[in-house]
């Protein structure tokens, strides 16, 4: 087995939507395991997400009118024997190889922090009050997942937007890109990923 790690980006549009929201890049890793092996690198198989660390420190918006602050702490895993797991599979003719996951979404996905606006339409069209902040203590969720579009080396990865909420005029989306920084042979994996 495989173990990856990749930096990828977020783009995220949390902002009311009658305001400038493009989309935000934010930092975040994700750990990954992967059975196939292709001349001793990773390859297309058996792929599990163990971890996601994501941090989202931007604002939105415009000043005077309306300012989102977002600074959000969130992480789902680690999990050694996977959080969700997938197939990976070469694709046919011009079509990319993919990882179709088992799940519909990856579990225990936590956001501590707050979301917070300073201006004078705070308050309506999705963005909270000026003075009454949307606080995060710890609060778990799942995080829909859509198939990942790969290079069979698994060099890059790739996730069109799903929707992550939809409330009071505002829709927030996730997609993921990322290139891989680090493969690791694991000599001794889990019983529960090799039994």
């Amino acid at each position: 087995l495989h173990a990856l790690a990749a930096e990828s980006h977020i783009g995220e549009v949390p902002a009311p939507i009658l305001l400038h929201a493009p989309d935000i890049d934010a930092k975040h890793d994700i750990t990954q395991q992967a059975a196939g092996d292709v001349g001793g690198a990773p390859g297309l198989g058996e792929i599990s997400i163990l971890e996601l660390r994501l941090t989202e420190n931007f604002a939105t918006g415009v000043e005077g009118f309306a300012m989102v602050y977002t600074d959000l702490e969130i992480d789902a895993g680690p999990d050694v024997c996977g959080l969700v797991s997938g197939q990976g599979s070469a694709g046919e003719g011009t079509q990319p190889a993919t990882i179709a996951w088992a799940e519909s979404a990856l579990p225990d996905y936590c956001q501590t922090g707050t979301v917070s606006c300073i201006g004078l339409l705070c308050g309506s069209m999705g963005a909270p009050p000026e003075d009454d902040p949307i606080v995060y203590d710890e609060e778990c969720s799942t995080l829909p997942l859509a198939s990942f579009e790969v290079e069979p080396d698994l060099s890059t990865i790739g996730m069109p937007p799903v929707v992550v909420r939809k409330e009071a005029g505002t829709t927030t989306t996730v997609a993921l890109s990322g290139t891989l920084i680090d493969a690791t042979l694991d000599a001794k994996p889990p019983k529960c990923i090799c039994p």
